[in-house]
């Protein structure tokens, strides 16, 4: 390919210091704060509030920026109230890069949003941008996936980190639950739960009940991700994207 021109984004002064990074860089600290303590486990009960309070915030933000209300009745959807899509697709899209970039130069078992699950020890720090080690002082541990979003950590038969999407029951109910049944195209399960306010006026319930439902989970792999090590080059990566659907051949 001849005469191509080739552009990039570099953030300005203005981008680097804006009101929404000092703010988001705020709440970091804030929870930092109440993460050496936790690490000590002498976190009060106001102080464990507190720190969830943060976390929330911090993660819930960006999806804010891209998040659509559907009205009821009627279904029509609507922008939410901090509907900001350009600040949520540049944040998301720095953090692809980033993950990427990880897989490119140490492999990865596993990755997702912010998740990089790999055999190799990797420089961790505190600050924002770095990584952090989710496994504590025992770095290793034992790998279960099943699919996208639903993997297992295990450590001496003892689960230490889980995603588990699509779940309403219980960590390690659920851990035992897929243990058991690994081999199977889907299982199901049952689990007790309060109705909800909207729920309970469209089915003609009494809000805030207590109800019994089942649930059918799929356990196929649903090809939105490579599992094993494997150096991503741009060649496979097209292939094989480990951040969203394959992509297909036109």
């Amino acid at each position: 390919v001849l005469g191509i021109m080739s552009y990039g984004w570099y953030p300005t002064e203005k981008d680097i210091n804006h009101d929404l990074g000092k703010f988001m860089q705020d709440l970091y600290l804030k929870k930092e704060s109440l993460d050496k303590i936790k690490e000590k486990e002498m976190l009060t009960e106001e102080q464990r509030d507190l720190r969830q309070y943060y976390k929330l915030l911090l993660n819930s933000l960006i999806g804010k920026f891209c998040q659509r209300n559907r009205e009821w009745p009627g279904g029509r959807e609507i922008a939410g109230s901090l509907f900001k899509p350009d600040f949520g697709s540049l944040v998301l899209s720095r953090s692809r890069a980033i993950i990427n970039n990880l897989i490119s130069k140490h492999g990865a078992i596993y990755s997702d949003t912010d998740c990089l699950l790999t055999k190799k020890r990797l420089e961790t720090g505190t600050k924002i941008g770095q990584l952090k080690n989710e496994l504590g002082k025992n770095v290793r541990g034992d790998l279960l996936a099943i699919r996208s979003k639903l993997y297992f950590v295990s450590r001496n038969g003892e689960m230490v980190k889980c995603a588990k999407h699509g779940f309403r029951q219980d960590s390690k109910e659920t851990f035992k639950l897929l243990l058991k049944n690994r081999n199977k195209s889907y299982i199901t399960y049952s689990v007790k739960r309060l109705t909800k306010t909207k729920e309970a006026f469209r089915r003609k319930m009494l809000p805030r009940r207590e109800i019994s439902q089942s649930f059918k989970i799929m356990l196929k792999d649903d090809g939105k991700r490579v599992y094993g090590e494997r150096l991503y080059t741009v060649e496979n990566l097209l292939n094989n994207n480990t951040l969203s659907t394959p992509l297909k051949k036109a």
